[in-house]
């Protein structure tokens, strides 16, 4: 048996070997943590929430890796697979609505990356991609957003079983302080709201809002290109995003006061980069 191995292995392609090399670089990396995550909560969410909500998921990711392919060839740059703007459309798609028409969905995917392409300081780009065509989408086709990849529609016990693959995303790729103050912020800012006019803040204790807030914290709330990489500025800027979103909520009431808040937050820290580094960035 060990002969036959070691035969096996020895007639692979090199092609393949290299292909496999990647394929498990890319596994324990944090985009694979968060593809299988996503994967993961994908499964339950389109079962529970229909085939609409599996519309959303390809239309978005369609459009995202799509116009990432056109993008990148115009560019001059050589062919690749489009791995960060497939995660970028698997998100997108899980927070619209799942009745929303299928070219909402693209729409979504394609203005993301075109955020992420067009508006950058310097070679790193500013927005979160998948909130900026969440936003995008909305004044443009007035799309509801359900969360449904976050099991929103589910029994609120669910979320203690989505935390698991939460934080192991969040902990892969080094973000866990900006999670963490994001959320702490947002609830104590909601608590203490709570005092006042507990009837406008009660819903967002319950579900569908907990859910999205915990996927929103642990999935985009730590997008390692548009936040901070020590712990300390992570700390702030999970501050700022959890301000203003509750800014947002509190003002305008807006379906898309959390991806919404996240821009806010996302344009402060590329000020402050810019800001810290004169002549560079324009």
């Amino acid at each position: 048996m060990v002969t036959n191995i070691g035969v096996t292995r020895a007639v692979l392609p090199p092609v393949w070997d290299r292909q496999l090399k990647k394929a498990r670089r890319f596994v324990r990396s944090p985009k694979g943590y968060l593809l299988v995550a996503l994967v993961a909560l994908a499964i339950p969410g389109v079962v529970q929430a229909g085939s609409g909500a599996l519309s959303m998921l390809v239309w978005a990711a369609a459009g995202a890796a799509g116009m990432e392919v056109v993008l990148v060839r115009l560019r001059g740059s050589g062919w690749r697979i489009p791995s960060s703007a497939l995660l970028t459309g698997l998100i997108t798609g899980m927070v619209l609505g799942a009745a929303e028409p299928w070219y909402a969905a693209l729409g979504a995917g394609v203005l993301a990356t075109d955020a992420k392409h067009l508006l950058r300081s310097g070679r790193a780009h500013i927005f979160n991609p998948a909130a900026a065509g969440l936003v995008a989408v909305y004044f443009l086709f007035g799309t509801g957003h359900s969360w449904w990849g976050a099991l929103a529609e589910l029994p609120a016990w669910v979320n203690l079983v989505a935390l698991v693959p939460y934080v192991l995303v969040a902990e892969r790729a080094n973000k866990l302080p900006a999670a963490l103050s994001f959320l702490l912020a947002y609830f104590g800012l909601l608590t203490a709201a709570a005092f006042v006019q507990p009837e406008t803040v009660a819903e967002l204790y319950r579900q569908p809002f907990l859910a999205a807030t915990l996927y929103f914290a642990f999935f985009m709330v730590t997008d390692p290109p548009t936040s901070p990489v020590p712990f300390r500025d992570q700390l702030w800027f999970g501050l700022l995003t959890a301000a203003a979103t509750f800014a947002l909520f509190e003002t305008t009431g807006a379906v898309y006061f959390l991806p919404a808040g996240l821009l806010v937050a996302n344009a402060a820290y590329a000020a402050w980069r810019i800001a810290r580094q004169p002549g560079r960035g324009r």
